[in-house]
């Protein structure tokens, strides 16, 4: 037990992440940053309509991509499938 009256864990501050306030930005002043993972992400789906952060980060590391296997082509998009919705369609 911390009995230290003026320790950073007193109260639970170094556990309790509630206690911290959380950075705000608007979407307004987001979209005006140049290098953003939105726009990273939006122009990747423009080259690639099926791309994915999987995909990339495949391709980071110089290795072929394989999806995993809660993930099914349907049409050009790609879906996953979670066990919940899995459950629900087998019921």
């Amino acid at each position: 037990m911390d009995t230290d009256p003026f320790s950073l864990s007193k109260g639970g501050w170094l556990e309790d992440v509630n206690l911290v306030e959380k950075y705000k930005i608007s979407d307004e002043s987001y979209n005006k940053r140049e290098h953003t993972y939105r726009k990273f992400k939006a122009d990747k789906l423009k080259e690639d309509p099926g791309w994915t952060i999987e995909k990339e980060m495949a391709k980071k590391r110089g290795v072929e991509y394989v999806p995993a296997y809660n993930e099914v082509r349907q049409g050009k998009g790609l879906i996953r499938i979670t066990q919940s919705s899995a459950y629900q369609h087998l019921r």
